[in-house]
């Protein structure tokens, strides 16, 4: 327990919210934001419980998050004979997002099975996956990219079919102009933010008395076959350059990349890429080469999105859950972030980001990552990191975003009760009084 002066002073602060709640008595309350949790199958089981606790512990304004718990995976469809149930479908449509722990999809042919993650997206429209790729490279490059993937058509269609006796198996590929065209203009839209984050952050750093590096400019790399594919690869290829000179892109530079290249180039020399515009398959390898470079596809999340939806995942690889306890639940965690982030809560996804980063950075370390504590024991540490950074952002000069320039400048190098870099963290704000006793008061509260 807390000391008694932490909890009086705890209390004390939280007044202005209640006289806040007072006056919105009279009014309907704020909707919740509901979200969906899908386990799926194995570790999926492990991890989406640990981001739901995380998701639970942090304040989202006046709003509440209502956690909608639905069945989707293999193991739904043994029991059921429907890997994605029409209930489960029919509860999505009336949630703001969803949260997907893993899929085992069978390596062969099975009657009447269909990935769920994939029915999902072509059901519910979630055209463009993005995922966001941060972090030190082993070659010391300090990568920040963003991959945008297609997500409904190519080869994911799964328009396939045996012929000559089952002797040739046929698969047909499609891609559409439109589609093309909506993926594109979803990448330098990201690539303009992107862009924009940077310049924001470079104007903070200078107006505090440093010297950044210029900010690097907003580029769009699109990746494709066209010298083989040259009809359907070469279509993605001539709208993504369209889409480059509309008005609106007129700063963005643009370059294209033959997917060998870029996995080669990706390993290369990461840094060298800011937002890589991909077809379906494509994106679905080079994010997760992209993966690798920053600590493995278990601390990576992703997001599916359309205009209206968001859902998003971790790592789809799955192991039996009831003997993996030692999953490490990061990527979930993130996704659940990313979530948040992409349905404007903006505050909350950047204190559990912050959490995620100071994990990563410094403990506790699931089996993948070198150490041997629990999924339980990661989600705690996050969970106390993730309250602590929500009060800290009431300092001055937070600027942090998820997907435009995710790199957090601050406080995730320190280590967790660092009292002296925890103290001067405070006098450096004082400014801000009410912020700095806030804080304060969480500090002696939770650590």
């Amino acid at each position: 327990m807390a000391p008694l002066p932490a909890r009086l002073l705890s209390a004390a602060l939280r007044l202005p919210r209640l006289h806040a709640y007072a006056r919105c008595l009279s009014t309907a309350p704020p909707k919740p934001l509901r979200l969906a949790l899908i386990a799926g199958d194995g570790t999926g089981h492990v991890t989406v419980p640990c981001a739901q606790k995380v998701l639970a512990s942090v304040e989202l304004g006046e709003r509440d998050i209502e956690f909608v718990p639905l069945d989707a995976g293999f193991e739904t469809f043994q029991r059921t004979g429907h890997a994605l149930p029409a209930s489960t479908l029919q509860d999505l449509r009336g949630c703001d997002g969803a949260l997907f722990g893993a899929v085992s999809s069978p390596l062969g042919f099975v009657e009447g099975y269909k990935s769920p993650i994939i029915a999902i997206r072509q059901e519910l429209g979630l055209f463009a996956s993005l995922r966001p790729l941060r972090g030190v490279a082993p070659s010391g490059a300090r990568v920040d990219c963003l991959v945008v993937r297609e997500n409904t058509e190519d080869l994911f269609a799964s328009k396939e079919r045996l012929e000559q006796g089952g002797e040739v198996a046929v698969v047909e590929r499609t891609l559409t102009r439109a589609a093309s065209r909506r993926i594109a203009e979803s990448a330098f839209h990201w690539a303009r933010k992107r862009a924009s984050h940077r310049q924001q952050k470079e104007a903070l750093d200078r107006s505090a008395g440093m010297l950044p590096r210029p900010p690097r400019p907003a580029r769009v790399t699109i990746v494709h076959k066209a010298n083989v594919l040259s009809m359907s690869d070469g279509l993605f290829l001539e709208t993504c350059r369209e889409v480059s000179r509309l008005p609106e892109n007129e700063g963005v530079q643009t370059d294209d990349m033959l997917v060998d290249i870029a996995a080669h180039e990706l390993v290369r020399c990461p840094d060298a890429f800011d937002v890589l515009l991909t077809p379906n398959l494509y994106g679905d390898i080079l994010s997760d080469v992209g993966a690798a470079l920053v600590g493995g596809i278990h601390v990576v999340p992703t997001a599916n999105t359309s205009d209206s939806f968001v859902l998003a995942h971790g790592s789809n690889i799955v192991t039996p859950a009831s003997v993996d306890k030692s999953a490490n639940p990061l990527a979930t965690i993130r996704a659940g972030a990313v979530v948040l982030f992409l349905l404007h809560e903006t505050g909350p996804a950047m204190a559990i980001e912050k959490a995620v980063q100071a994990t990563i950075e410094q403990g506790p370390f699931t089996p993948d990552m070198g150490g041997i504590a629990t999924a339980e024991e990661v989600t705690r540490a996050v969970v106390k990191r993730a309250q602590y950074f929500q009060f800290m952002a009431t300092m001055p000069g937070e600027s942090d975003t998820l997907l435009a320039d995710p790199q957090a400048r601050t406080h995730t190098g320190m280590r967790w009760g660092g009292g002296p870099f925890f103290l001067f963290t405070l006098l450096s704000a004082a400014v801000s009084s009410v912020a700095t006793v806030r804080a304060w008061a969480h500090y002696l509260a939770v650590v």
